[in-house]
């Protein structure tokens, strides 16, 4: 389950652990308790704008619990080589700006190739936002990019229809898990 962290929304957030599990509390989501290992926190650029330090403190400690962090967007915005070196991070999503554009655009590609190397330099698991062709898919496995987003492998859904996927075996969930 990937959860979008922002740090400054006008509200609170409430990261705690409780009995083996990290409890995450914060706009819509009522209540949300799962086992940490299974939660991937999608961190922005934005998020660290106002607190890095704090930010990283959070980070470390949920992130001794099992809980992974993504760094999302990355190119866009106030994006820093630095956060690559600081935060505890597990993945880095390349945007989808750079992805729609590298098939026509040189720039983007370069840009795209770059990002695949740098998180796979840094061990981290580059995922591609975005992807909507297979012509797409191929370039960035051409690349070094091994996991993807985006509308070629299947449209957002609701956390009951993917229950319901995996729970009667969809032709869909079972492509994407074999």
């Amino acid at each position: 389950l990937a959860v979008h962290a922002q740090a400054y929304e006008g509200e609170v957030r409430k990261i705690e652990k409780a009995q083996g599990k990290i409890t995450l509390r914060h706009g819509e989501l009522k209540a949300l308790d799962m086992p940490p290992m299974t939660m991937v926190f999608r961190v922005s650029n934005a998020a660290m704008l106002d607190s890095v330090e704090d930010c990283v403190l959070k980070m470390e400690q949920l992130h001794a619990h099992g809980v992974r962090f993504s760094l999302d967007d990355f190119g866009t915005g106030y994006a820093s080589l630095t956060y690559l070196k600081r935060l505890p991070l597990d993945q880095l999503k390349i945007d989808c700006s750079f992805v729609s554009e590298m098939m026509n655009n040189p720039q983007d590609a370069a840009i795209a190739r770059a990002v695949t190397h740098l998180g796979n330099s840094l061990g981290l698991t580059v995922i591609a936002e975005g992807v909507e062709t297979p012509a797409q898919r191929d370039c960035l496995i051409g690349f070094g990019c091994r996991a993807f987003q985006g509308h070629l492998f299947g449209r957002p859904q609701s956390a009951q229809a993917l229950h319901e996927m995996v729970r009667h075996g969809s032709p869909d969930v079972k492509a994407l898990v074999d």
